[in-house]
């Protein structure tokens, strides 16, 4: 529920940023694409094959994974938060393309497909709040990707 008040003649609103997820992008989509060169670089440097399927756990609007797809990598990714993925796959979807997000808790997941690398470059790891919570995410991205595939974890 969205709660607003009047401070100043300016509105203030008491909700998380997760359920805006326009300003989430206005906030965090400054490092886009030194994050998208990082990842890039990272696969390339350190991934056993060529990187070609990127996985996002905690994925939020989906900024990193539309960029990476621009560059033309096959991308998957998951959030906690309805909002953000509805806005991610809509921004697929206006540019024609395939919905690549799911609703999912990062701890309890499973993909189709195995991934080349994953990625969580914003430290959304710190919102498994417990230490079983942590390895049963480690276990299911371990699960997701390929033998000799990445994760990289901010």
């Amino acid at each position: 529920m969205t709660q607003t008040a009047q401070s100043h003649g300016i509105e203030v609103v008491n909700d998380s940023i997760y359920d805006h997820p326009k300003y989430y992008d206005l906030v965090f989509g400054a490092d886009c694409a030194a994050e998208a060169k990082f990842i890039i670089g990272c696969g390339k440097r350190f991934a056993q094959r060529e990187p070609k399927r990127l996985f996002e756990p905690a994925c939020g609007t989906g900024r990193l994974l539309y960029a990476l797809s621009k560059r033309g990598f096959e991308v998957g990714g998951l959030d906690l938060n309805p909002k953000a993925v509805d806005f991610c796959n809509a921004r697929f979807r206006r540019h024609g393309m395939a919905e690549p997000a799911f609703v999912a808790d990062m701890s309890d997941f499973r993909v189709r497909r195995r991934f080349d690398i994953a990625f969580n470059t914003i430290n959304s790891f710190r919102h498994l709040g417990t230490e079983a919570a942590a390895r049963a995410h480690l276990q299911c991205v371990g699960k997701a990707i390929r033998v000799g595939g990445l994760y990289l974890l901010g």
